[in-house]
């Protein structure tokens, strides 16, 4: 009797072990849990046609993580006052091929910043939104739709 319980506690560890085991292949680019390289963030909106600025494809909502290789003017949370959003640019690694502009970007939880930690050059940083391809030629997130999901 006590074999037969444990080839059966043997039997559903083998299969728990087995359907826990995910495959990185699996997990989907752009996701929470394998966000966008910048690289591939652009490479996502290229294709992606402009016409007005009330008439542009998106993307569907991702996560790419990059370090802020640059603050725009006044784009810092603190900065922005009672707009609540910050203005940045990553890239994946110190010597950028593939530049991402994250425009006006809300806080954490999608929430306009009212405090907490800012932003700076250097920062490893996760957002979440839509992305778009700002007049053809400038790969950028949506605008107030889009939010910082991990800050280093």
């Amino acid at each position: 009797m006590k074999r037969l319980i444990y080839l059966s506690m043997a039997a559903l560890l083998a299969f728990c072990a087995l359907s826990c085991n995910k495959d990185d292949s699996e997990v989907k680019p752009g996701s929470i849990a394998r966000p966008y390289t910048t690289e591939e963030a652009v490479k996502a909106v290229s294709n992606l046609t402009w016409t007005s600025n009330t008439e542009y494809e998106t993307t569907d909502v991702v996560y790419v993580r990059g370090k802020i290789t640059k603050v725009a003017d006044s784009g810092n949370y603190k900065a922005s006052g009672s707009f609540g959003n910050a203005s940045f640019y990553i890239a994946s690694d110190e010597t950028p091929a593939y530049v991402l502009f994250c425009y006006r970007i809300l806080y954490f939880k999608n929430q306009k910043y009212t405090g907490g930690p800012d932003i700076q050059e250097g920062d490893t940083v996760v957002v979440c939104g839509k992305l778009l391809n700002y007049k053809q030629n400038t790969p950028e997130t949506e605008a107030l739709t889009s939010y910082l999901f991990a800050l280093n």
